[in-house]
């Protein structure tokens, strides 16, 4: 009877809890408690047999093109429509920039970054990375350049498995190198010689496992349910490949920081790669002495 009481108050409280919510949210279909709508999504899915955006369509003729979903204990608007999109997302862009970040993503960048960060922060590092990358000619033929000569040594390098009559090439191995040749050059400078492939195909394992086990209720995980052990254990397991890259690219910078302290590495300009210009502007703002997100 205790037990019943409590379950019935619990349940209760979320229900006022997410109705009161609802008043201030586009319409939808009725969520339950900690479920949301997730069991109306899943009847489409499993028993009708719908893929995703059927039964987002079926939301949406009901509902409206601008409605409101829940994801379990998440509540997401969906714009369905593009005049409603362009409104928000071109006319309006500045008030509807921020985004709800899962708690998973807050683990791992601790708010900073552009992928996993909002407001000043966000708007300071999207419009410094948008700049830097112009400058290293994103969009010119310089750009175009640093692709084609990756791509050429590439090809060299599968025309001489050919010639050594390989049995098998593989074609993702391949590009997978030659796609990250290009971004590491873009960070800094360098490219991955031969003696660094096995360190990075280890790393593009690990975050490929990571996507691979990545289930959509991984997005619903808070700090509240970090207290119950599988699940924090799941959650370290996630974070481990993303603390294996970050400390990859750590010791790369460090590297660079090193190489400037000694005199082997010197700024030109803007300097030569985005680490470079990153340092650079590390260094204006604390001449500034102003309040930034570049430490």
């Amino acid at each position: 009877m205790i037990f019943l009481t409590i379950f019935l108050l619990i349940f209760t409280y979320l229900f006022l809890s997410i109705w009161l919510r609802r008043r201030t949210l586009p319409p939808g279909p009725i969520p339950l408690p900690l479920l949301g709508n997730m069991h109306q999504l899943a009847f489409k899915m499993l028993v009708k047999k719908k893929d995703f955006a059927e039964s987002i369509r079926d939301f949406v003729k009901e509902y409206g093109s601008v409605h409101t979903f829940w994801f379990g204990p998440l509540a997401t608007v969906h714009i369905c429509d593009y005049p409603n999109a362009a409104d928000a997302m071109i006319r309006k862009g500045a008030s509807f920039s921020n985004r709800e970040l899962p708690y998973l993503f807050d683990l791992s960048r601790k708010g900073r970054g552009i992928l996993a960060a909002n407001d000043t922060h966000w708007l300071e590092q999207r419009r410094f990375a948008l700049h830097t990358l112009k400058n290293f000619g994103l969009g010119r033929n310089i750009m175009e350049e640093r692709i084609m000569f990756e791509f050429d040594i590439t090809c060299e390098a599968l025309e001489k498995q050919m010639e050594d009559d390989s049995l098998s090439i593989n074609p993702n191995h391949t590009f997978d190198l030659l796609i990250a040749n290009i971004i590491n050059r873009m960070l800094f400078t360098d490219r991955f010689e031969k003696k660094d492939e096995e360190e990075f195909f280890a790393l593009k394992a690990k975050l490929d496992n990571l996507f691979d086990d990545f289930e959509l209720y991984d997005l619903l995980l808070n700090k509240w349910t970090m207290r119950i052990p599988f699940l924090r254990q799941r959650v370290d397991a996630m974070l481990k490949p993303q603390n294996d890259i970050v400390r990859f690219l750590q010791n790369q910078v460090d590297r660079r920081k090193k190489e400037i302290a000694d005199g082997s590495h010197t700024f030109e300009g803007n300097g030569e790669d985005f680490v470079d210009a990153f340092l650079i502007q590390i260094e204006k703002e604390k001449e500034s002495n102003s309040t930034t997100s570049f430490e």
